[in-house]
This record gives C-alpha cells, structure tokens and sequence, in this order.
C-alpha cells in the first residue's frame, strides 16, 4: 500500500500494482483484510483523482472484485459513500470507463440491500433512464444498464419505483411483465 501512495510511481507500475492487489482481493478474508489496512480510502482517492483512465478503470476493477456478493465489503464501500461517486461519474464520455462503473455498482449492490436503497435514493434510475435514452451509448454500457435493472427487479426489495419515485412498501412487490397494468 505504502508503494501505491508514493508520488512518482509511473501509471504503468500503478496498473501493475492494481491489478496484482485485484487477485489477492478475490478472497474474501483478503477483501476484508484489506479494508483492516485502510486499503479501500487509498483506492478511491485515487479513483477520484488520479488523471489516468486507465488507473481509474484498474481501481473500479480492483473494487468490482472486492465488492462481489461480499456483504463486508460492500457495506464498506457503500458507506464510503462511493454509489454516490460512481454514479457522478456515469457523465463521463469514455465508454469503457463508464462500462467499468456500471460492473463496479453491479458489483456494490447486487444482493446488498442497503446498497441498493443508497442506488435509488440517490437517483440512481433516472441515471439509467438517462444511459438508456442517449443514442451516444456503446452496446456494452446498454447491456450493463440492463442487467443492473434485472439484479434490481429480481432483488424483491421492499421498493417500488413509479413516476421517478421510490415508494416504500411493507410487502415485497411482484414482478410483473411489460403490458400487464400495475396494481
């Protein structure tokens, strides 16, 4: 980690790192770890600002293995208030970044409640609505905007979303399909 915090470190010897650390985190006691050593604030801060695109794509990388269907990590980085960054972050014009942080939000939220309240109470469907409309988007980032809205449907979270609202409810809402009217 020390080395990662160094200035002067070239952006190849920084993917490099990344993408060592990537592999290690695949295990979930290392992804736990790694949080103990303070490793994540390291990460994001040079998610939010380092210049390289392709040290940018190597930590959402690095945070979409960490956060996979671990609940530990996931609460961790979603209480570091990164759905809010990422979803910030979706304005970008480079689609191979933005396809990044549309697998890094699968990854935060999928099978996570709370990170999926943070998703939608922080608009995170009208972000989607916004990808879904643009006629600039690569067929990757539609793809990915529409599995994250599937991990959503099927996720039988207590919410309901109608007119760009988020409704709570105390029963699960069922899936319903396209045509059929709501109820």
């Amino acid at each position: 980690m020390g080395k990662l915090a160094k200035e002067g470190i070239s952006e190849k010897e920084t993917v490099a790192i990344l993408s060592v650390l990537e592999e290690l985190l695949e295990s979930l006691d290392n992804a736990v770890d790694f949080d103990t050593m303070k490793g994540y604030p390291v990460i994001l801060s040079m998610l939010s600002s380092s210049p390289s695109t392709e040290v940018k794509e190597a930590c959402l990388s690095l945070l979409t293995t960490a956060a996979q269907n671990q609940a530990k990590v996931q609460k961790v980085l979603v209480e570091a208030n990164v759905v809010q960054s990422l979803l910030s972050v979706l304005s970008t014009t480079d689609m191979k970044l933005k396809a990044k942080v549309l697998g890094c939000l699968f990854s935060m939220i999928s099978n996570y409640e709370p990170g999926e309240k943070v998703f939608l109470f922080n608009n995170g469907l009208n972000a989607m609505k916004t990808i879904l409309f643009s006629e600039t988007e690569t067929n990757t980032v539609y793809r990915k905007v529409l599995v994250l809205l599937l991990q959503m449907a099927r996720a039988e979270t207590p919410y309901m979303v109608r007119n760009g609202c988020v409704f709570l409810f105390v029963e699960k809402v069922p899936f319903r399909r396209a045509g059929e009217p709501v109820v």
